[in-house]
């Protein structure tokens, strides 16, 4: 499986997908029109005036009465409430949707002929949410470990910088030189094979139905085994990034035209969100399909080692069909010693 290969199947299967983009964007246009209902929602409720906010700034200074302070505090309270509700069904549902594409994807890429469905993508969601809950609950714990051992190691380099600075002035800025780009350079490469290890062991949850336990050990291996999927990983996401740069810039010039990028800035932003969910979906389709591409063969040669090689003899030098010799340790063969001594006799 070559980058190439990985590029082509990340893009045929993110366009047989093209549903899975709608339903991302209809997500985030939900999710945007569900805070703002319930901002206005609150806003109605309590009968609060835009003009009453302008009286916010005596409450800094504690000038305000009981009747000031439940106004004020009960709706803040109130709408917190709201948007903490909210925020947990807009999260399990975030995470359903992306176990359901993670899905979808996977089938896609070991089946060429699947095609997509609102069935299959709740089927997938159900059987993919428990388990990518409870490995990116497990990355997140390993996540804070590795920030906690970045912000530690700070303290020794910055001695090692002060001793050295002591000694020569010279030396300790080479050293603080040295010191910056080596500590840079593990972090780029501790958080990015953190995150590539994540991207791999979904597709690995996905494509090998193994818990989070299991895919985060085979991930590591395949990691190990393969660097170059880790640099399949780092090209995919500086490309991705340059693209949303440039896609930032162009919609930043757009509003700036008068009239025509009031008029177009919302269309503009929808496109957006649109095209950033389709180059996720392409991110997903490229690594899931390179895993696979490296691992099928594998998979492939272990299944056919049983039919290759040959089985144990009964006599020590001449093999046996391997369906002969697994039969014969089920169902021993026949004791015809007395039949042997009698034709001697």
């Amino acid at each position: 499986m070559t980058f190439t290969d990985a590029f082509k199947n990340g893009i045929d299967t993110a366009n047989k997908n093209w549903q899975l983009v709608l339903i991302y964007l209809g997500f985030t246009l939900i999710s945007i029109v569900g805070v703002v209902a319930i901002a206005i929602g609150t806003k109605y409720m309590f009968n609060i005036n835009l003009q009453d906010l302008a009286h916010l700034d005596s409450l800094k200074h504690g000038d305000f009465s009981a009747n000031q302070f439940a106004k004020y505090l009960v709706p803040l309270i109130t709408l917190l409430s709201f948007l903490g509700i909210y925020g947990m069904a807009i999260f399990i549902a975030f995470f359903y949707i992306y176990s359901a594409s993670c899905g979808i994807i996977a089938e896609n890429i070991k089946d060429e002929t699947a095609t997509f469905t609102m069935k299959a993508f709740f089927l997938e969601g159900n059987r993919l949410f428990l388990p990518i809950i409870g490995f990116l609950t497990l990355i997140t714990v390993i996540i804070v470990f590795e920030l906690i051992l970045v912000i530690i190691a700070i303290f020794p380099l910055l001695s090692l910088i002060k001793l050295a600075n002591s000694a020569d002035p010279s030396i300790g800025t080479l050293t603080a030189v040295i010191v910056a780009f080596v500590y840079i350079v593990t972090c780029f490469f501790l958080f990015v094979g953190t995150f590539a290890l994540v991207s791999y062991s979904t597709g690995i949850i996905a494509i090998d139905k193994l818990g989070p336990f299991g895919a985060l050990k085979k991930g590591v291996e395949f990691l190990k085994h393969n660097t170059s999927a880790l640099w399949l990983y780092v090209l995919l996401i500086i490309g991705t990034t340059a693209i949303n740069a440039i896609i930032a810039i162009g919609g930043f010039i757009v509003q700036l035209i008068p009239l025509i990028g009031t008029f177009l800035s919302i269309p503009l932003q929808l496109a957006i969100y649109a095209f950033q969910g389709y180059l996720t979906f392409f991110i997903f389709a490229t690594i899931f399909a390179y895993y696979w591409g490296i691992e099928r063969p594998l998979l492939v040669t272990q299944t056919a080692i049983p039919l290759i090689l040959p089985a144990t003899t009964l006599d020590n030098s001449t093999p046996l069909n391997n369906t002969f010799a697994l039969r014969n340790e089920l169902e021993p063969l026949p004791d015809n010693t007395d039949n042997h001594d009698k034709a001697q006799s």
